[in-house]
């Protein structure tokens, strides 16, 4: 069968190919030209077309070329991944991340198009998207080091620390040479709450290379979390002596010198930072709760307005669309503002209520639900709702940990009401006889708080620590928000304290605890909510406190401006609860004729 001859445009196209591959692509792109004059739809002139003005610099119109050859041939899945190429060189990232989405809707298992488009989704925040790309990557590469390091750095992002630590340490597994890797499951390991494996995979990166930075800053972690302050301090310092500069040192610097009950020193390292990093948001949050530590309130709550560029400070609250509030008039205005962190804080910050209400009426307030009925009680709001309740319409909002930046109104000014919290009568008469009944004094006992805190270690205590106090000729009421009846039997004590958390607070947190502190002489409790609440009814009071404790108790002092009712306890030596709970029963079995 006789071979047809090559027509005139194929001829012209295997010259383009031939001057291409002698380097002379700028010919090559004049004989590309003159064949798309009259072939406007052949794909493959495109393709050629788009490598040739990729090699002359002409990315743009490289770009735009293989545009043109994915219109004749959107199924070529190899169109799709070398756009997404050029668009990456082009930053325009979003758009490589279309042309990826397109390829992989095609083409699902495309190994190198997931590994890409799951280091871009993460970079540009979408970290469910990385999360998705990078699980459908392992299962495809399940031995792949690289893989799962990538898809722990997103679980990272997402502050999803039970499933970065498992991925981190299979990556490890699967490249136990790697110190980086042994570091990112050493750093997960500390954030899961196992900070003495995380020590010891520090220290495995740390012999893997010796002089690795980040090996020594993630033993410096897993120190601070044991409670080894001067030993991470140490690591901390080889850390910088490595790399003057290392961001999460510095930080980490300043951390250890607050537990250290050194705010001002703490600041100063922050400062090093910031002098590097003049934006680095857990810089100034950290800074700002030095701050007011240090008892610097104004302007320890301006730096800690910085939490709010944080993604910690969204973690579980929707993002509402409307503005924040700058302290400006609300006149006219309807505000929302909502509940942040737990129990305690959104008690602590509701006094100031009342003062934004002599600007507008219209004062929505959003709750963690268990807190609702409390709070409407107190008539604090125009109207109260549950976190995720339907909310009417609002012109801005507002953290309530933010109030007092927003209305420059510190502790102690006559503004803020106290007591603001009101127990409701009907409750109070319904406890008062079962708690009268109890001879005097009687003292309401909470020694532990929620074990998921970050820092409960530091601030629960063992009931059998109280036993100083429980000899005392008193009457004893578990304020615990939890059955405490086990710990209480196991402790034999069962005779000394009274439980009855399986009657109270059915209807609400805290209703029924605030009605019995009504009848109680004193409340001893540790740092929880107990305390806050305690404190906004206007109750005796008397704090145990860890050495350095939450910012909030500043240092030093044995009085707290934030409730005048509450005495502070502190520790004298970290870990060593004898002397607060010796001053408390010293402080109990003091004369007082109680009414």
């Amino acid at each position: 069968m006789p071979v047809e001859p090559a027509s005139g445009t194929d001829t012209m196209f295997d010259e383009a190919v031939r001057l291409h591959r002698a380097g002379r692509d700028a010919d090559a792109l004049e004989s590309c030209d003159a064949i798309l004059a009259s072939e406007p739809e052949r794909g493959d002139l495109w393709r050629l077309k788009a490598v040739l003005l990729s090699r002359l610099g002409d990315t743009a119109g490289a770009c735009a070329a293989l545009a043109r050859a994915i219109a004749l041939d959107p199924g070529d899945p190899d169109l799709r991944f070398q756009q997404a190429g050029l668009l990456i060189h082009l930053d325009r990232k979003q758009d490589a991340i279309a042309a990826l989405d397109a390829l992989l809707a095609r083409v699902p298992d495309h190994v190198e198009a997931l590994k890409i488009i799951a280091s871009l989704k993460r970079e540009s925040g979408d970290l469910a998207g990385a999360i998705v790309a990078g699980e459908a990557l392992i299962k495809l590469r399940p031995t792949d080091a690289a893989s799962w390091s990538s898809l722990a750095r997103s679980y990272r992002l997402a502050l999803d620390w039970p499933h970065t630590e498992a991925t981190s340490r299979r990556a490890a597994a699967l490249d136990p040479r790697s110190a980086p890797a042994q570091v990112h499951h050493a750093i997960a390991l500390v954030m899961v709450g196992d900070a003495a494996a995380g020590l010891a995979v520090a220290e495995r990166a740390r012999a893997l290379d010796p002089g690795s930075a980040d090996a020594e800053d993630a033993r410096a972690a897993a120190l601070r979390d044991l409670g080894r302050v001067d030993e991470a301090l140490k690591s901390v310092a080889r850390t910088l002596a490595i790399d003057p500069v290392h961001r999460g040192a510095l930080l980490r610097k300043g951390l250890l010198l607050h537990d250290q009950g050194d705010p001002a020193a703490a600041c100063a390292a922050y400062d090093e930072l910031l002098a590097l990093e003049p934006d680095h948001v857990d810089a100034h949050w950290n800074r700002g709760a030095a701050l007011l530590a240090g008892g610097q309130l104004e302007e320890g709550f301006a730096e800690y307005e910085w939490r709010i560029r944080s993604p910690l400070f969204y973690r579980g609250r929707p993002r509402h669309k409307q503005p924040r509030w700058d302290g400006s008039s609300l006149a006219g205005r309807a505000i929302l503002i909502h509940a942040e962190q737990g129990f305690g804080d959104a008690i602590q910050f509701l006094r100031y209520l009342p003062l934004v209400a002599t600007q507008t009426g219209k004062i929505w307030l959003e709750m963690q639900p268990p807190l609702k009925k409390l709070v409407t009680d107190s008539s604090l709001a125009g109207a109260v709702f549950a976190t995720g309740d339907p909310l009417p319409d609002f012109d801005c909002r507002a953290s309530l940990f933010s109030l007092p930046h927003l209305t420059g109104a510190m502790p102690g000014d006559p503004r803020l009401p106290m007591p603001y919290l009101r127990a409701d009568p009907a409750r109070v008469e319904q406890w008062r006889p079962r708690v009268e009944a109890l001879p005097q004094p009687r003292i309401g006992l909470c020694w532990r708080g929620n074990p998921a805190h970050m820092r409960d270690r530091d601030r629960s205590l063992p009931l059998d620590a109280l036993r100083k106090l429980l000899d005392l000729p008193a009457s004893f009421v578990s304020l615990q928000r939890a059955d405490a009846s086990p710990e209480i039997a196991a402790a034999g004590l069962g005779d000394r304290i009274a439980d009855w958390s399986a009657a109270m607070d059915r209807e609400g947190a805290f209703l029924d605890t605030a009605a019995v502190m009504m009848s109680l002489d004193w409340v001893v409790t540790v740092d929880t909510a107990i305390a806050h609440l305690a404190g906004a009814l206007g109750r005796p009071t008397l704090l145990l406190l860890h050495r350095n404790p939450d910012f909030r108790w500043m240092l030093g002092r044995a009085d707290t401006p934030w409730y005048p009712s509450l005495t502070l306890l502190r520790q004298t030596h970290a870990g060593d609860w004898a002397a607060p709970v010796a001053t408390a029963a010293a402080t109990i079995s003091r004369p007082v004729a109680y009414g």
